[in-house]
């Protein structure tokens, strides 16, 4: 909601920007009919977010829209996240595997059913 003149926002808007430790960057007209400032930048207001947005500018958009065109700097770090690490564990106790026995050159051809308990922890 556009404030009381062209380059204030709404003063409710403002309060509530304030209660809430937020800035708008926005300076200028961003809207030529009606002429007010609608088009809105914003940060918190810590001291490093403050540094995020710089050279806040307002262009013409030549008539391809009915709002000004803002342009700003932005910097922002990029930061590789921590690896996670995931730790697995189970609740199994025990396993129960009973199958084909393997063949193998020393064993008999026909197969045999085997059956082995396998105790965890």
């Amino acid at each position: 909601m556009p404030g009381q003149d062209e380059i204030s926002i709404d003063k409710r808007l403002g309060e509530l920007l304030d209660i809430h430790g937020f800035t708008q960057h926005v300076t200028q007209l961003t809207r030529l009919d009606p002429r007010n400032l609608l088009d809105l930048v914003i940060t918190s207001s810590s001291s490093l977010a403050q540094q995020l947005v710089s050279n806040v500018e307002v262009y013409s958009s030549h008539g391809m829209s009915d709002h000004c065109l803002i342009v700003f700097d932005l910097s922002a770090r990029l930061s590789k996240p921590a690896p996670t690490q995931l730790k697995v564990s189970t609740l199994l106790t025990s396993i129960a595997v009973s199958g084909p026995r393997p063949c193998s050159l020393t064993q008999p051809t026909h197969q045999t059913s085997i059956s082995h308990n396998l105790k965890l922890r």
